[in-house]
């Protein structure tokens, strides 16, 4: 069992990196920090390059260009401004920071990619913001073990504590504040002032002690959509050139689809599609399942010459329609109704469900706080928390440090 301070100002739930960045800020502050992980795996990670060179991640990059795919287009993001200028010139024959701007597909693209949903009108922002916005991201293609643990080593060589996974039993709170923490190897209650939670939220609900009983957290946004995911299988000596580990479909008039494929993850010619389908209940019908299921089968039979005689797997299985509405679909995706899909796989629309929560002291800094900014809304979310935290600080006279005062005053660039 680590040694453990007797009380802790913040703690850290989850390793969503703007977690991991806040710890890092916290601790660069003078503050007392615990970080309990959840072992979870992020495929795709978008991270601001202000954060990724905190952690000491600026070299951790995508292994090759992401690329926005529309029916007649292959795009190739490349690394700095002049290559999309390049790119963008080479397929429409204009620059894309012309007097006409990217085209329309590729403006959507774009704004997917930091946004990590579509998470409102296609298009919201001016390409100059979203520009801006992706030439400031550095994007990484799995943040998995190997960089989870390089980060945490940081964290515990500034002083922060870094418990083992799945080591917290019970967040405590009573009278609407947070109390503590306990932990399976630790009887006592650990004082904590502030919690930040950075994992998906339906691992928060079970967690949750609030005068002595458990208590579900209620969430004011209503979600906007949730996502729907099927995975291929292709003989890899059948995969062609030009494929890259993260693909965007964009097409008019129809969801975007991500495509990303787990070379990176040891398993080429694996494939995982993914789609936001809109929250209601239409959407909950197997047959219309089945039929964006089909829609991502044959996009992928565009990407793969001869896909039907080298793929080897299809989850769900959907070339048998009556097995797939059957058994396939109902595996999956076991709910029935809207209030029975799971919170992490949701998605929220302008403007998200916030940081705050009902209970002081305790406060959301997930994808789905501020959803305006996409993945990039977990870190303003962090701040919004430090400013808050700040505020309280002076009113009970705690002392605040100089430089968590200083990280706030650059919250404009977020």
């Amino acid at each position: 069992m680590k040694k453990l301070h007797s009380r802790y100002d913040f703690v850290f739930f989850g390793e969503h990196p703007a977690a991991l960045w806040g710890t890092v800020c916290a601790l660069d502050a003078g503050f007392q920090v615990l970080v309990v992980p959840f072992g979870a795996t992020i495929s795709k990670t978008v991270v601001p390059k202000f954060a990724a060179v905190t952690l000491g991640l600026e070299k951790s990059k995508q292994t090759d260009p992401i690329q926005i795919l529309t029916p007649d287009r292959r795009f190739r993001i490349g690394e700095t401004h002049e290559d999309w200028n390049a790119e963008h010139e080479f397929c429409f024959s204009r620059p894309i920071d012309g007097m006409m701007g990217p085209r329309a597909d590729i403006l959507r693209g774009f704004a997917y990619l930091y946004r990590g949903a579509e998470t409102g009108p296609s298009v919201s922002q001016p390409w100059s913001e979203v520009a801006g916005r992706v030439s400031n991201t550095q994007f990484i293609a799995n943040f998995g073990s190997d960089l989870k643990k390089k980060c945490f080593d940081l964290i515990t060589k500034k002083g922060g504590t870094v418990l083992a996974e799945q080591s917290l039993a019970q967040i405590f709170v009573e009278r609407k504040k947070l109390i503590g923490v306990q932990l399976h190897a630790h009887s006592d209650v650990i004082p904590v002032d502030q919690g930040i939670f950075s994992a998906p939220i339906q691992l928060l609900q079970p967690l949750l002690n609030v005068d002595g009983r458990n208590e579900i957290l209620k969430l004011k946004s209503r979600p906007l959509s949730w996502r729907f995911e099927i995975q291929v299988q292709v003989n890899e000596g059948a995969l062609p050139p030009g494929l890259t580990t993260r693909m965007i479909y964009v097409q008019k008039d129809a969801p975007i689809v991500d495509i990303l494929h787990l070379v990176n993850e040891g398993k080429p010619g694996r494939f995982r599609l993914r789609v936001d389908l809109p929250f209601d209940d239409a959407s909950l019908k197997r047959s219309e399942q089945r039929k964006i299921a089909q829609r991502l089968v044959r996009l992928m039979s565009e990407l793969i010459p001869d896909f039907s005689y080298n793929v080897s797997q299809v989850v769900p299985e959907i070339r048998d329609p009556e097995h797939t509405e059957r058994d396939e679909l109902p595996k999956l995706y076991p709910f029935h109704t809207l209030e029975e899909i799971p919170l992490g796989l949701l998605t929220y629309g302008v403007p998200g469900v916030g940081w705050k929560t009902p209970i002081q002291g305790l406060s959301l800094a997930g994808d789905e706080t501020e959803p305006a900014l996409g993945e990039w809304g977990a870190y303003r979310s962090i701040q919004s928390i430090f400013q808050n935290w700040l505020k309280r600080a002076e009113k009970t006279e705690q002392p605040k440090r100089k430089p968590l005062v200083d990280l706030i005053a650059q919250s404009v660039k977020i």
